[in-house]
């Protein structure tokens, strides 16, 4: 009889282990001059938070003390904002702020 509850917490061996992560789970508001992604990410504390942005693709990679999978996501981001949000991580929640980006008008000379 196969016990499924071990399966699953513990992958058989023919699982290649470097490939196996765990997808938060993900919100996202758009907000008058913003937008803000949050994570789910009990069980992590900040040091052990990694976040990447590389053209306008988030990626966040979150050890956990107690798992041997870690949190793994990656969101791209519109381009109509910053590319340095503010980060915060209370109670298993990073909440990340991406202020919109400030487009004036201009006229442009042709020579």
């Amino acid at each position: 009889m196969i016990n499924y509850a071990k399966f699953l917490l513990e992958p058989p061996s023919f699982f290649p282990t470097t490939s196996i992560q765990v997808v938060p789970e993900r919100r996202h508001k758009y907000v008058e001059g913003g937008l803000i992604v949050e994570f789910d990410i009990p069980g992590v504390i900040k040091e052990d938070v990694d976040l990447k942005l590389e053209e306008r693709i988030l990626t966040l990679t979150a050890k956990r003390k107690e798992f041997k999978y870690p949190y793994k996501d990656r969101v791209q981001i519109p381009s109509k904002y910053k590319t340095d949000p503010e980060a915060n991580l209370l109670n298993g929640v990073l909440t990340l702020t991406f202020k919109a980006s400030e487009f004036t008008s201009r006229s442009i000379n042709v020579s």
